[in-house]
């Protein structure tokens, strides 16, 4: 429930930053201040991994962290918060599907109805929904992309990487995807926060509450619920 909370706010936030930043600007500085903050448990765990480890590691900070936000960011230039946060619900669908046909896994007829009633929750809820419905709907193919990306990492952390601490596993990916936007941004999207106006900075907060809430705080959440479930 938290975390849907967290999720569903985080679609807000993302629009919020865009009013001033470019859709590269706002999922680059989302991961560097999620990356900045979960930077003293990378040092604390980086030691326990191991050289079978970095693969899906990467896998992870690729399909779960790269990829992902610069996709929504970019479909959000066209999409209201409402509609991307509704077809965020394909993450369950894709998940169970990847987990049969890549991963293997065993899906019972319970989560499978699950699955199916959380689906058609989100279908009824876009075709009834008379707000922030507006927009080019070709860009919720990227929120689709971005849902499958998810997803796979959802797969990989569950396959390989559940016996760490739920903090190792949201820090150490973000920390690898930050590293080469610290190079990036300066040089290619340079953002200059001293001439930033109201809106500026008022978008600003919202992207850094987007990465300490809705991406550092709610990895680790989300991540110990792999762990457990």
């Amino acid at each position: 429930a938290l975390l849907g909370f967290i999720w569903g706010s985080s679609f807000i936030l993302i629009k919020e930053g865009l009013k001033t930043f470019s859709p590269t600007q706002v999922a680059s500085l989302r991961i560097i201040i999620a990356g900045i903050a979960l930077s003293p448990f990378v040092l604390k765990f980086i030691k326990q991994m191991t050289s079978a480890d970095w693969l899906p590691v990467a896998v992870v900070a690729v399909f779960g962290h790269g990829i992902p936000y610069f996709l929504f960011a970019f479909a959000q230039t066209q999409l209201g918060s409402a509609i991307t946060g509704m077809l965020n619900s394909l993450v369950p669908l894709f998940t169970m599907l990847i987990g049969v046909l890549v991963f293997k896994t065993k899906v019972g007829r319970i989560k499978v109805y699950g699955v199916l009633l959380g689906l058609i929750g989100a279908i009824l809820l876009i075709i009834s929904s008379a707000n922030d419905t507006s927009g080019n709907y070709i860009y919720g193919v990227l929120v689709a992309i971005a849902t499958v990306c998810y997803a796979l990492s959802v797969n990989t952390l569950k396959a390989r990487l559940t016996r760490f601490n739920p903090l190792a596993t949201a820090s150490i990916p973000i920390a690898m995807t930050m590293i080469p936007l610290l190079f990036y941004v300066p040089i290619a999207e340079p953002i200059s926060f001293m001439e930033l106006d109201k809106q500026g900075l008022v978008s600003l907060l919202a992207v850094a509450t987007l990465a300490v809430v809705g991406t550092a705080s709610a990895m680790i959440i989300f991540n110990r619920i792999i762990q457990l479930s």
